[in-house]
């Protein structure tokens, strides 16, 4: 991947980890953030998993063990009420410490409004009780972009849990901006660490995360989740780096059967190998071809969506961060309109997933639609 490349990754990517200790009210009319249109009211609570098996491979203590944060987007119950977990928790440090890296680096005067992120709560409920219309639900891991959190990607990950999937979005230590335990100790990450070294690490965390999964479908320690999960139509999904990972992680683990790449930046020779599964692959203007290979290789379903008016930034919520406005000139976002930009990527999202882990037909991904002007779809295998 090129510096300019990683540079513009680390620009749009320096953000908050979550934590979903639950903030004061219920309401979150405040917030700039769309509220999920799915049919289902939105829970989530957090997972500190440790991979006994691994050294950390990020801190020069050999007794370390890879450890990661997890959290959880899901179906809520319907009766499912009380207190919203915040939109973005440190908010202060973080966005502290993402001033400094642009205002430094480009001689801006970015100055976001640090009460407001403080006080920004989500759409989903704390710990709330998992709906049980469905005796189970499929499953999604997501991956953020190189130093990126789940926060960031809070609109979309609550539309697909608010839709009836399970999402587990994985905070990556050492390659996130900040990962906050729920024990109390933050790690922050070393600018050391570039993405190619992040990038084997990320798959093996992955493949972790699915073996967790099902040891959490067997035995959670909350009883929530016990024989909810439905790892039979599992999927993975994810922007940037975390889209290259998914794609990586779908060639070595046959446990999936869905993948989204989100503007993956090109992976040569990651990429060796014939994909199997069903795959979409977003692309904003700058990020065309970027992965032709894999689309022209496939063994499965694969379609390429051209996503007009998006730069790389346009598939996070990051657009819609108030105080924003001087960013956009050093930043990649595009001309589309941020509310809209999530509506085309949710739709197009959702109709992929329901196609391959729900076997709902879905006439959308048949060719060009009059309702999204921006996509131009092409597709093979289906």
């Amino acid at each position: 991947m090129s510096r300019k490349f990683l540079a513009i990754m680390m620009l749009g990517f320096m953000l908050v980890s979550v934590s979903v200790t639950a903030a004061q009210g219920t309401k979150a009319e405040t917030s700039p953030f769309p509220a999920p249109s799915g049919p289902y009211k939105v829970g989530t609570v957090l997972r500190q998993w440790t991979d006994s098996t691994r050294d950390e491979p990020f801190t020069p203590d050999t007794s370390d063990k890879r450890e990661l944060l997890v959290q959880l987007w899901y179906p809520a119950d319907s009766q499912a009420s009380g207190a919203f977990a915040p939109y973005m928790s440190a908010s202060d440090q973080t966005l502290t410490v993402f001033e400094a890296l642009i205002n430094g680096s480009h001689d801006l005067q970015l100055a976001l409004p640090h009460d407001k992120f403080a006080a920004y709560l989500s759409h989903a409920y704390a710990d709330a009780a998992l709906a049980t219309d469905q005796p189970s639900y499929p499953v999604l891991v997501f991956s953020p972009g190189f130093t990126a959190t789940p926060s960031m990607y809070t609109v979309q990950l609550e539309e697909l849990a608010s839709q009836g999937y399970i999402i587990a979005a994985i905070n990556y230590t050492y390659g996130s901006a900040v990962t906050a335990f729920p024990d109390g100790r933050t790690v922050m990450i070393n600018p050391q660490f570039n993405a190619s070294s992040n990038f084997p690490v990320w798959v093996q965390d992955q493949v972790f995360v699915i073996n967790q999964l099902e040891a959490l479908n067997a035995s959670d320690p909350d009883k929530r989740f016990i024989g909810k999960l439905d790892l039979k139509h599992l999927g993975l999904f994810g922007h940037s780096l975390g889209g290259g990972v998914a794609l990586k992680v779908g060639l070595l683990d046959s446990r999936v059967s869905a993948i989204l790449s989100e503007d993956s930046p090109p992976l040569g020779s990651r990429i060796d190998k014939s994909l199997p599964q069903a795959v979409m692959l977003m692309e904003s203007e700058h990020n065309l071809g970027a992965n032709d290979a894999a689309y022209q290789q496939a063994k499965g379903a694969i379609y390429h969506l051209a996503m007009g008016g998006f730069e790389h930034d346009n598939f996070a919520d990051f657009s819609l961060w108030p105080g924003i406005a001087p960013l956009k000139t050093v930043s990649s976002l595009g001309e589309v309109d941020p509310v809209r930009s999530f509506k085309i990527v949710n739709t197009y999202a959702l109709a992929f997933f329901d196609k391959y882990l729900k076997g709902k037909p879905e006439t959308l991904l048949d060719g060009p639609s009059p309702d999204f002007k921006e996509v131009t779809i092409q597709s093979q295998n289906k």
